[in-house]
Parts: C-alpha cells; structure tokens; sequence
C-alpha cells in the first residue's frame, strides 16, 4: 500500500509541476510519464486518464493542505476526510477551517488548478465533474462528523441541522474561492470565520 502511496505521489508531483509549467490542455500523459521517469504503462495502471489525475491531484493537494491544522495529525496517506476534527472550542473551530481555506486560496499552483478542474467541470466534461461530487461528498461527511462531536460536546445547539450546515460550509468556501481570484482583498480569514459563526448560529 505505501509503495502504491508513493507511486502515485510521484505521478502527481510531476503533473503538478507540468500543468502548472504549460497547463492542463497542453500536458499530454506522456509528458507527464517522462517527468515521473516512469513507463506509460505504469502512469496508465494508476491514471488511465488525465482528467481522473488532475482530480486526484486537486483532492490530494486539498487535504494535504487542510492536514495541516488536524489535530490529532493525519497518518501518511490516510485521507484529511477520514479524521474527523477534535473540537476543542467553537474559536478553535473557526480558526481551523479559516487557516485551511488561506492556505488553500493563498497557494496560487492549487488555486490555478483548481480554476482549471472547475472550469472542465462546468463546460461538460463528465469524468471532472463526477471526481468534484465524490470530494464533495468526502468533505460533507467530514464536516457533519466533526460538527456532531461539537454537539455532543455541547458546543452548538443540538437543533443545529449538521447536514444543511455542512452543504453551507462548502458552499461558503467555494463562494469565497471565487471571489478571492477577482478581489483577493476583500477576503479574508476573518471573512469565513465570520460566515461560519452566522452558520452555526452563535448565541
């Protein structure tokens, strides 16, 4: 599993380093196998196609990112969904998703891909825009756990709907990703903090 891990990493860096060098369109999956130092065959074992690698690549970028601000810490390979948060306080919570979503907009290789990854996505390109639902669906799941271990904690309200609260979280996020490419500005950590202290209807 660790050398499959680390296989697939290797694969990854080295499309990172191209599509951000010439861009996606323009980066063939040879390219990217001679980058790896790798045969075709092998680049095709693990991504038949680039749109499912630029996926996983988006996904693996993300959470590595995100993994940072986990505690207790993400095992090597093991998925930044998978761990749900440990709260500690509802500040705590806030400063955790709004270091996570600088981190991720402040990086310009993945906010570039992840225009790009989106763009496919939204002008019909089917493989992208099923890859987006699955890390969708990762990340709801994720946060509804993490938000229900804050409601047994006492931390929110136990009328706090975690499934409508996490699709907003998400969606916030991606608003706010959005509009820090056209005023970068104007958005801010204590923007998204603010936003998930409406969401989670503060007293």
């Amino acid at each position: 599993m660790e050398i499959i891990e680390d296989r697939k990493r290797q694969i990854l860096g080295a499309a990172h380093v191209l599509f951000v060098e010439k861009g996606f369109k323009e980066t063939t999956l040879g390219e990217i196998a001679r980058r790896a130092a790798i045969s075709k065959g092998t680049l095709y074992y693990y991504y038949p196609t680039k749109d499912g690698l630029l996926v996983d690549l988006i996904e693996t970028t993300g959470q590595d990112l995100i993994a940072r601000y986990l505690q207790p810490p993400v095992a090597p390979g093991q998925p930044a969904y998978m761990c749900p948060l440990s709260p500690v306080s509802l500040t705590g919570f806030k400063e955790l998703l709004a270091g996570a979503f600088e981190a991720m907009i402040r990086d310009e290789d993945f906010f570039r891909l992840g225009a790009v990854a989106l763009l496919e996505a939204l002008t019909g390109n089917e493989e992208i825009r099923a890859g987006f639902r699955r890390i969708y669906a990762n990340w709801r799941e994720f946060l509804a756990s993490s938000l229900t271990q804050f409601k047994n904690l006492g931390l929110v309200p136990d009328s706090l709907d975690v499934t409508a609260v996490s699709i907003g979280l998400l969606a916030v996020t991606d608003g706010l990703f959005v509009q820090s490419y056209f005023d970068p500005d104007q958005v801010s950590p204590r923007t998204i903090g603010t936003l998930i202290g409406l969401l989670l209807k503060e007293q």
